[in-house]
C-alpha cells in the first residue's frame, strides 16, 4: 500500500526531475544516457531532507502523479551508479565526522552526561504532552551525531541536515577509526528500526500525536487548534533510547533507508512509530563515541549543498 504522505525518494526525485520534461523522465532509456551528475543528486537530496512533512498526511506530492513510474525508473538507474554506491552500505567505521554549527550556541562535543540526558529525554517524551519536538532521535548538546565524507561534501550531515534551518558556518571534526567491537545497530529497512522499537518500547502517543498526526485539510505547520482533525488517538511508538544504551553505542540509518522511510507512519506494535529528524548516512552515539578527533577544519556555505573550506 502506498503511503498517504510522500516519502523522501519521491521528494528526492521530484528535485530530480525539475529541470527535466517529465514525459522522458519515466524512460529509462533517458536515465541511462542522461545520468545525473553527483552535484545534481546532492542538489536534490538537500531539497529532499529539507522537505518538511512530517506535520500532516496531506502535504502536497512532488510534481508527478502519485501513479506515475518515474520514482521506480529513476531508482533502478541510480541502484547501479557509481555516486550512490554507499547509499545501503553500514557505517563507514574509517571515516566518520562531526559537524557544528558556527552559528549555534557553543557547546561541548558530547562532553559528560550522556545518560542523564538519555534518560531525560526517554522522560519528556513519554510524559510531556502538547505541540513540541517532532524528532524521533534523541538530539541534544551531550549526543554526538556524525557521517561519512565523500569527493563532494566534508560531511554527508552538512548537505542532507534534517531542517538546516540556513545555516551558513560550519567546523568538521574528523573522528579516527571507529574500533570494530563499537556496537552499531543498523538501520536498512523498515523491519530493522520496528525490530529496534519492539526490543525496548516507549509509548510517546502524549508528545507525539499532534505533530505526527493528521492535521487540517491544508497543510499548516501550526495550525491553530481548532483546525486539527477531531479523529482517534493513535498510539505512537519510539525505543526507548536510555535502555538501548546498554545494547549498542551507535545507531547508524542508511541513506536509502532514510529517503524511504524517514517521516511515514510505520506500522509497530498497537499502532505506528515513525523516524524523524533522522539525517541520511547519520550515526546517532547513545554512548561516548569510541574514536578521538583526529583533525578540525572551518568550511563555509557556498550554496545550498555546496560548501567549501573557510579559514576564516
Amino acid at each position: 500500500m502506498k503511503p498517504v504522505r510522500p516519502t523522501k525518494w519521491e521528494y528526492f526525485v521530484g528535485a530530480l526531475c525539475d529541470d527535466v520534461d517529465l514525459e522522458c523522465a519515466s524512460d529509462r532509456q533517458f536515465w541511462e544516457k542522461n545520468p545525473p551528475e553527483e552535484a545534481q543528486l546532492w542538489r536534490a537530496l538537500w531539497s529532499a531532507a529539507n522537505a518538511t512533512h512530517y506535520f500532516h498526511q496531506s502535504t502536497p506530492h512532488p510534481p508527478f502523479e502519485p501513479s506515475s513510474a518515474v520514482p521506480d525508473v529513476v531508482r533502478s538507474v541510480l541502484e547501479n551508479c557509481d555516486s550512490t554506491v554507499w547509499w545501503d552500505t553500514p557505517i563507514d567505521r574509517v571515516d566518520q565526522r562531526i559537524v557544528e554549527w558556527l552559528e549555534d550556541d557553543p557547546t561541548p562535543l558530547g562532553q559528560g552526561g550522556l545518560s542523564e540526558a538519555l534518560s531525560e529525554w526517554t522522560l519528556r517524551a513519554s510524559q510531556e504532552g502538547g505541540d513540541g519536538p517532532w524528532w524521533s532521535a534523541p538530539l541534544g548538546p551531550s549526543v554526538i551525531r556524525t557521517s561519512r565524507s565523500t569527493p563532494f561534501a566534508p560531511a554527508v550531515h552538512l548537505v542532507a541536515d534534517e531542517d538546516d534551518m540556513g545555516r551558513n558556518r560550519a567546523r568538521i571534526h574528523v573522528a579516527s577509526p571507529i574500533p570494530s567491537d563499537a556496537r552499531i545497530y543498523e538501520i536498512s529497512s523498515a523491519s530493522d528500526w520496528v525490530a529496534l522499537v519492539d526490543s525496548a518500547p516507549l509509548d510517546v502517543s502524549i508528545s507525539r500525536d499532534e505533530n505526527w498526526g493528521e492535521r487540517a485539510p491544508i497543510y499548516q505547520p501550526f495550525p491553530l487548534p481548532a483546525l486539527r482533525s477531531k479523529r482517534p488517538a493513535t498510539t505512537w511508538w519510539l525505543p526507548n533510547w536510555a535502555k538501548l544504551a546498554s545494547e549498542y553505542d551507535g545507531i547508524h540509518l542508511t541513506t536509502w533507508a532514510y529517503l524511504d522511510l524517514s517521516g511515514i507512519p510505520i506500522p509497530a506494535r498497537t499502532g505506528n512509530t515513525m523516524i524523524a529528524g533522522w539525517s541520511p548516512d547519520e550515526t546517532v552515539w547513545l554512548n561516548q563515541m569510541p574514536a578521538k578527533i583526529a583533525s578540525t577544519f572551518d568550511i563555509a556555505r557556498l550554496d545550498d549543498a555546496t560548501w567549501t573550506p573557510n579559514p576564516m
